[in-house]
């Protein structure tokens, strides 16, 4: 009997947690970007870039959702990344027309020379 009661109310936090967060409303596929500028980068290049990112989701309809921002993390693990983005799709194929769009072509050649370092990894919404 504890068994049951166990799995019914193992079940209903799950169904509660999904319809939460519900992955369709901001896409289930997501593109994390993280940025480690040159030590020589300016705020008011730093800036631009970022505004130029955000800008992506009005050139880019295979983007759902864009967020991020600056490390605010007490725990000093950053590794000198210091602003992380999360770009969402609604699949793998969003994903697939946001690559070789020109316009992220532009964005990617633009802040190359502005990058010590660059992370990036997607992942599906389970």
């Amino acid at each position: 009997m504890k068994k049951i009661i166990a799995l019914s109310l193992w079940t209903l936090f799950a169904s509660v947690l999904l319809s939460c967060n519900n992955p369709s409303k901001n896409g289930n596929f997501k593109h994390v970007v993280a940025f480690k500028f040159k030590p020589e980068v300016s705020q008011n290049q730093i800036i631009t870039v970022l505004r130029e990112f955000a800008n992506l989701k009005n050139e880019i309809p295979a983007i759902v959702n864009f967020e991020g921002g600056k490390d605010v993390s007490n725990e000093n693990l950053h590794q000198g990344f210091t602003h992380c983005f999360t770009v969402s799709f609604e699949n793998e194929a969003g994903r697939a027309v946001y690559q070789p769009h020109p316009a992220h072509q532009k964005f990617g050649k633009n802040i190359t020379p502005l990058l010590e370092k660059v992370f990036v990894m997607d992942y599906v919404v389970e």
